[in-house]
């Protein structure tokens, strides 16, 4: 079901970009899944930005705990706002849900302190309304990605977990991978990463 919702997402976010919707605000309380007509939601549009339009002013809108690192950074001052960014807030959603999810806010079950430690402190530490504060720890997160442990319900997403982790960080360890982005119009970026997380989501599927 967690594929299905970011496939539809992903999917529909693609084509309100695409028209100049800019949603904002990805976040796990905002991805719903319809179980009539099986397929995933977007929801909550009052943060939206029609592109063109100034009506935010520059100012940093979204959920701080799923926010992409660039527009959380500190001492960055109104940053703009790409397509890649809302992305990457979708890929945040799916390592928290890999990470920590258990239909709570509790540590799941089976994650002992002594064996994850750093990770525990982490995650406690994740939904803090200190922009600073969370930068620094998602940051510290994508340095040992590809060690973490999954929760016991989604260990299977693991995989793909840390192959669209490895683009977020990336994102956000490379400059030349954020300047080939930056090099292209609004289009060209939109269709190239739009192509690239279906791509990896298409080939996840198949190989289980």
């Amino acid at each position: 079901m967690i594929i299905c919702i970011l496939t539809y997402v992903s999917s529909g976010h693609y084509a309100l970009w695409k028209e100049g919707i800019e949603h904002g605000d990805i976040s796990l309380r905002n991805l719903m899944w319809d179980p009539f007509l099986k397929v995933g939601i977007l929801n909550d549009f009052d943060l939206i930005n029609i592109f063109g339009e100034d009506s935010k002013g520059g100012r940093r809108t979204g959920t701080i705990a799923f926010m992409a690192l660039q527009l959380i950074k500190p001492r960055v001052k109104n940053p703009r706002r790409f397509y890649r960014h809302d992305v990457e807030s979708l890929i945040w959603v799916l390592i928290w849900i890999c990470l920590y999810f258990s239909g709570s806010d509790d540590i799941p079950q089976g994650m002992e302190e002594e064996d994850v430690g750093e990770q525990i402190s982490l995650l406690q530490e994740w939904k803090t309304a200190d922009t600073r504060r969370a930068y620094q720890v998602r940051f510290s997160f994508l340095s040992f990605l590809k060690t973490f442990l999954p929760c016991k319900a989604f260990k299977e997403l693991r995989p793909l977990t840390i192959k669209l982790g490895t683009w977020v960080k990336q994102m956000n360890f490379e400059d030349e991978t954020v300047e080939n982005f930056d090099s292209m119009d609004r289009k060209e970026e939109v269709e190239a990463i739009h192509k690239w997380i279906v791509d990896i989501i298409k080939e996840y599927e198949s190989s289980n």
